[in-house]
């Protein structure tokens, strides 16, 4: 009777652990204990899914890589390792998930789905797991915009629509201003360039003859002077007939043979603040990845404005917010423990938190035969990711592990998602 009990008692304790990270280990067990069967198990649903392609707010126009190659990828879900997983692919045209464009039938069993002929639109997506019994969450829903009028957006445009204070100053909404900046190590002559809008035509402006943009330099175009606006910048040309939309417009940039050179997104403003704070969107240091809201504190120096107050932009000059998401700063340490038994990575810096999720891969040659580690995870808002104790062995259910021998370099790989993809590599010597 007493092994009786102290058996029973080591199962109640064991209920309590189904799965150890980050392998997904997990045990089964099944005791009679007079008559009654006691099963233990793993009955986790599946783990929600990671999306991966095409970023969130990516831009498939005319001679994007998605459009050459149209699919929607996605991580795979964890789950118990008795189970199958399959996967719900869904797609929106409208952010409230009402009106569906797409809901895969029958269930897939990879995770990505190719996606040939998808009309011009917004596509709102999202995926769930299933295991053959219960259902994941739902992953988050991430947008996609195919417009294949749309020409592609690249760092070596000779001039670029830079800065946009579309929703005017504390002085006055209708200070309002456009900045291009000039790519090349050459002067550009702007003279009948024109800036179209796509929706109501408001601005539709054209750049009078004899204006030059110089050599990676900037040319500010507002609807008031110096002498008149908030701004402490000279104004390179005033007009009266600059009138941005609150609620969004697509801008056009054409030369004077009626060529597009750059435009922004269409819809929405895709930065911006207009509340308390003024805030210019700025084009990000990779004008490829898209636009960002100039927040960092000295957006609103005197060096750009009268006075030190609500506004904030960077008007002929560089443009400073730390949220640039192309030059995002990330920080890895990959370290051992002390027995040289395992190791781990400290993942941190100031920008980590605007990626969604990341994935990493550990290699390693221990007598020459490959072995490898993999996990991944959602970042959440997260400054930092922290994970230990990666052993460089193989552990029993029952907690027994038997190292590898051998080993003398250990290499390591991170992938972060969200509105561009990172790689960061390290290797360390044991």
């Amino acid at each position: 009777m007493k092994i009786r009990i102290i058996k029973i008692l080591s199962l109640i304790f064991l209920l309590g652990i189904t799965r150890v990270d980050p392998t997904n280990s997990y045990f089964l067990d099944r005791e009679v204990s007079t008559g009654n069967v006691m099963t233990a198990g793993c009955w986790s649903p599946p783990s929600a899914p990671t999306l991966i392609y095409p970023a969130n707010g990516y831009v498939a126009s005319a001679s994007s890589d998605w459009l050459a190659n149209p699919y929607m990828d996605w991580g795979d879900s964890w789950v118990c390792p008795d189970k199958t997983v399959s996967y719900q692919y869904e797609s929106y045209r409208d952010s409230a998930l009402t009106n569906l464009a797409y809901r895969s039938n029958p269930l897939l069993v990879n995770s990505t789905i190719p996606a040939p002929g998808t009309p011009d639109g917004d596509y709102y997506w999202r995926v769930r797991a299933y295991d053959g019994e219960k259902w994941s969450e739902w992953s988050e829903t991430w947008l996609l915009t195919v417009d294949r009028t749309s020409p592609p957006v690249t760092p070596t445009q000779t001039v670029i629509i830079n800065e946009v204070m579309w929703m005017g100053t504390t002085a006055s909404t209708a200070d309002e201003w456009i900045e291009l900046k000039n790519t090349t190590g050459n002067p550009v002559d702007l003279s009948d360039w024109k800036i179209e809008n796509a929706g109501d035509g408001t601005p539709n402006l054209t750049i009078p003859s004899g204006k030059i943009i110089p050599a990676n330099g900037y040319f500010l175009i507002a609807n008031y002077p110096k002498t008149n606006s908030a701004l402490n910048v000279d104004v390179d040309w005033d007009t009266t007939t600059m009138g941005l939309a609150n609620d969004g417009e697509k801008l056009i940039l054409k030369d004077s043979g009626g060529n597009t050179v750059d435009e922004t997104p269409s819809g929405s403003w895709p930065a911006g603040i207009n509340s308390t704070t003024r805030n210019s969107m700025e084009r990000n240091n990779d004008p490829s990845t898209g636009w960002h809201s100039c927040e960092d504190s000295a957006c609103n120096d005197t060096t750009y404005w009268d006075s030190e107050g609500n506004d904030y932009g960077t008007p002929k000059a560089a443009n400073l917010s730390d949220n640039d998401i192309s030059v995002i700063a990330t920080n890895l340490d990959f370290y051992s423990r002390f027995d040289k038994k395992a190791v781990g990575f400290r993942l941190y810096g100031n920008q980590l938190a605007l990626f969604t999720s990341f994935e990493y891969s550990i290699v390693y040659d221990p007598n020459g035969l490959t072995q490898g580690i993999k996990g991944g995870g959602n970042i959440e808002g997260k400054n930092e990711i922290k994970i230990d104790d990666l052993l460089l062995g193989i552990c029993s259910s029952g907690g027994t592990c038997v190292y590898h021998q051998g080993v003398t370099k250990v290499n390591l790989e991170i992938n972060l998602f969200g509105p561009i993809e990172r790689k960061l590599v390290q290797e360390i010597n044991l």
